[in-house]
């Protein structure tokens, strides 16, 4: 949802990306708890699990039971056993950071121990997915949304347009916008697109440039990050909790993708919806430079929940607003949309679905 704009907004903001040195968190070895003698008698089937700091100086740090067995002594082992968990601590900027993540040890009345590092990122999203609307949501295959889009300065608006746009997941979009007498046609379709502008009749194949700012506003997008889109160009990781408002906190997951570029997406603590997601870069001086999408009026259409509302902002100031008037989902798009037209006279037509 929203990548085309998100784009749009790009144009006119964008500038060289820095990419610093990152690594995640590697677990070496996670030793198994030592089992009493009396594990026999003891009710010791089950899992039990910590959340875990790993500490940048490479030992572990607070951990926290957050599911436990009726026998406090196995309880207890396990603890000892986290205390002795081996690791490579991650790496921003170049510098060793913390980080949290999940141990659980799973055990039987037999004395057998099964030892798995969870992937606290890949359970916040899972959480989140489950939110949106589960199977239903990651299974949609086409989305049609009208409404408007805003530009904003100083929090005022100074132009907005209409839009209707298509999409077929994952990297196929249309988007007609009109506005003050302009419409402006703008098609990607992996990595190719056009554009067609009515104003001087002219279809073009889009510059690299803009190729480049679709397919980042594909990473950013929330539908990427849910639907997996992300997962053979990307790792996920957990950064960790950060303060919301009004003394309520979000959980934060990172994607770093195969190139170097970052982006974090915030969801609430409470029950994992989507809050917003961010990116860094930096201008010609060096000086950085925090881009927000912050999603807001979440309606529930068909099972599947979406914002309404994409606030975007740069370093703390509003800069746009796509607002959704309608979304509907998997009504036939078909593939002639995304073709370049032969000539303008062809361009001309809009986009009609049945």
């Amino acid at each position: 949802m929203m990548r085309l704009f998100i784009t749009f907004i790009l144009i006119a903001y964008s500038s060289g990306f820095l990419y610093a040195q990152n690594s995640d968190l590697k677990i070496l070895k996670i030793p198994k708890p030592v089992m009493p003698q009396n594990y026999g008698t003891l009710d010791v089937q089950g899992t039990i699990r910590f959340k875990v700091v790993f500490l940048a100086n490479g030992t572990i740090g607070r951990s926290v039971l957050i599911q436990g067995l009726p026998a406090d002594s196995i309880t207890s082992l396990a603890s000892d056993a986290v205390r002795k968990i081996r690791f490579t601590p991650a790496f921003e900027n170049g510098k060793p950071i913390d980080t949290s993540g999940i141990i659980s040890f799973t055990s039987s009345p037999w004395g057998f121990w099964s030892v798995l590092e969870e992937n606290e990122a890949e359970v916040i999203i899972g959480k989140a997915v489950k939110w949106m609307g589960g199977d239903r949501f990651v299974k949609i295959k086409t989305q049609i949304g009208k409404g408007k889009f805003s530009v904003l300065k100083e929090g005022i608006i100074v132009s907005f347009q209409s839009f209707y746009d298509a999409i077929i997941f994952p990297d196929r979009e249309r988007t007609e916008f009109k506005g003050q007498g302009a419409r402006i046609v703008q098609v990607n379709e992996g990595v190719n697109g056009w554009l067609f502008n009515a104003d001087n009749e002219e279809v073009r194949d889009q510059t690299p440039r803009q190729i480049e700012n679709f397919i980042r506003g594909r990473r950013i997008s929330l539908e990427n990050l849910l639907r997996g889109d992300w997962r053979k160009e990307a790792e996920i990781s957990y950064v960790g909790r950060r303060p919301s408002s009004l003394g309520k906190r979000n959980d934060v997951v990172k994607l770093t993708y195969n190139d170097g570029f970052e982006v974090e997406f915030e969801f609430a603590v409470d029950d994992a919806s989507p809050q917003k997601s961010l990116t860094r870069r930096h201008d010609s001086d060096g000086n950085e430079i925090i881009e927000e999408d912050r999603y807001a009026r979440f309606i529930e259409i068909n099972g599947i929940k979406l914002p309404m509302i994409i606030d975007r902002f740069i370093n703390g100031r509003p800069v746009s607003r796509v607002s959704f008037e309608s979304i509907q989902f998997d009504r036939p798009v078909p593939a002639s949309l995304f073709a370049k037209p032969a000539n303008p006279k062809a361009a001309k037509k809009g986009m009609q679905l049945n």
